[in-house]
């Protein structure tokens, strides 16, 4: 009845995550912040712009903005459906030129997941993290393939690493609920959800 009740109640809190306008769980800085302004000035003076809500979505996921993030990256296919193909081509021949830009092997990274090159995609979040140890977004990304790929104690892992160095991330704490869920461990899952509706909301 107890794991019943808690399966239940996981419900009810995603569909609060998923539906329920939310404030940022982890402080912006000021570049972030700036660059989140250029990129929703390039949707709004462009919205049928493939480009500028690939980049603005991209800003979102390595700020912590998953569901806003998400929420661009549905409407690509349908103004440009070629556009992840050829975006892996660019981001390919740009991280050739700037290897040590993050933000280039990040969207890289989202354009190999994309196109089905799961692989490809984890080999590009882990470069971000052999320059950056700390990058808790690059962790909380590369545990979602993980995860994805029946790995559950290392995706449980990253979380837990990315957490330990930024236990406001609200997503993070869901995506560990996933995770945990995938083991079995229902009472575990159930308190992260409430730990990213807490963190999210209040």
């Amino acid at each position: 009845m107890i794991s019943r009740l808690a399966f239940l109640l996981s419900g009810v809190l995603l569909a609060i995550l998923t539906v329920v306008p939310v404030r940022a769980d982890v402080p912006l800085s000021a570049e972030m912040k700036q660059e989140l302004r250029i990129h929703k000035a390039a949707v709004k003076a462009n919205p049928k712009s493939a480009q500028a809500r690939f980049d603005l979505a991209m800003t979102h996921a390595y700020t912590g903005r998953v569901l806003s993030g998400w929420d661009e990256l549905r409407k690509i296919p349908d103004l440009d459906p070629a556009f992840p193909t050829r975006a892996v081509q660019h981001y390919e021949e740009w991280v050739q030129k700037e290897p040590l830009n993050w933000r280039l092997h990040f969207k890289l990274a989202f354009a190999y997941y994309f196109t089905d090159q799961k692989d490809k995609s984890q080999t590009e979040f882990e470069k971000i993290l052999l320059n950056d140890p700390k990058h808790i977004w690059a962790m909380g990304y590369l545990a979602l393939i993980k995860g994805e790929q029946g790995a559950v104690e290392e995706s449980i892992s990253l979380c837990r690493k990315a957490l330990a160095i930024e236990p406001r991330a609200a997503a993070i704490h869901y995506l560990l609920s996933e995770a945990l869920a995938r083991k079995g461990d229902g009472a575990g899952a159930f308190a992260e959800k409430v730990e990213a509706l807490r963190l999210t909301l209040f």
